[in-house]
């Protein structure tokens, strides 16, 4: 953890008994771009006077706030021991190991930082999403199975939501597939490790559970919202098993991929399901129990937007941050 990292934990996380609000990732952004024209490292703004903040364009109230949260500083070795004592490790958008996919995908809307509990090498391995209702049938398992089954053959692993429904079928899957996932998780990381199956999947190196969320963040509505950019923007392509019309956080999840273009999106083609011919009608390439799992082909999400991803040894100081 370097002290760039450390200024950014100070910063944008919620830790402690201080109840100041940190900065939001759009927050951060807008400082990161402030940072960089002045070739100024985070880790100087730990020693800034009232009046450097002033010379960067912050107004009183913004400077106490600052000034507020950075002098959380001395405590962050305490808290990420903490947090390691459980299996929990964090990274920002100043180290290598943050998720260069969602970096590149994201850009300043991407998160300042991530918990993460698991092998964080996994994250930089091809992936393939699963998204879909946790109300199921026994049909949208055999499906889910089956199709990932087909992915993981073509040596993708998973990423999912960790909820219960479809994200759950893909990820058992996987794993009895011998392949691997990633949880983007939308509340306590702290709880799931509890869970014996997560955490021996989780020691075994076949799962990473990973959040932008402060490791015993319960589940909220918005946080779920905020993760669904993080599976379609870490994948390869994103397939929808089942989705409800207009409503829920699968459908806002298609709905904002086909919009921002992060993956191509792939739906099981099923009249009785109106979300998923909806999606379809939208954009999404439509599937079915035959399809071979190709998701580089007629990838015109990917054409549309196209991607460059760069290696962590290409990245300076200032492209992380």
């Amino acid at each position: 953890m370097n002290d760039n990292s450390q200024v950014i934990i100070a910063l944008c996380s919620y830790y402690g008994r201080d109840d100041t609000v940190p900065y939001s990732p759009s927050e951060w952004s807008k400082l990161a771009v402030v940072l960089r024209e002045r070739n100024i490292e985070p880790k100087e703004l730990s020693e800034f006077s009232s009046s450097q903040f002033y010379d960067l364009g912050f107004d009183l109230e913004q400077t106490k706030r600052t000034l507020r949260l950075l002098d959380r500083m001395g405590s962050i070795p305490f808290e990420l021991e903490k947090y390691r004592s459980m299996g929990i490790q964090i990274t920002t958008r100043a180290e290598k190991d943050y998720p260069r996919m969602i970096k590149k995908r994201m850009g300043k809307k991407c998160p300042p930082l991530f918990y993460y509990a698991g092998n964080p090498e996994l994250m930089a391995k091809d992936t393939v999403g699963f998204v879909g209702s946790r109300k199921t049938e026994k049909r949208d398992e055999l499906f889910t199975r089956n199709i990932v089954g087909k992915v993981v053959t073509r040596g993708y692993g998973v990423v999912s939501g960790g909820a219960k429904g479809i994200d759950y079928f893909a990820m058992k899957s996987a794993l009895s597939n011998d392949s691997f996932c990633i949880n983007y998780v939308s509340d306590s990381i702290v709880r799931l490790l509890r869970n014996n199956e997560y955490a021996s999947a989780v020691l075994d190196g076949k799962i990473i559970l990973i959040s932008a969320e402060n490791p015993e963040q319960e589940f909220t509505t918005a946080t779920a919202m905020a993760r669904n950019r993080y599976i379609y923007a870490q994948s390869e392509a994103t397939v929808v098993v089942r989705c409800e019309y207009g409503k829920g956080g699968t459908w806002n999840g298609a709905a904002d991929n086909l919009k921002n273009k992060f993956c191509p999106l792939f739906c099981w083609d099923r009249d009785d399901l109106k979300g998923n011919v909806e999606l379809i009608k939208m954009g999404a390439y439509p599937i079915d129990e035959d399809w071979n799992a190709d998701v580089s082909h007629n990838n015109k999400n990917t054409d549309d937007n196209e991607i460059q991803i760069i290696s962590p040894q290409q990245l300076s100081l200032f492209d992380m941050i």
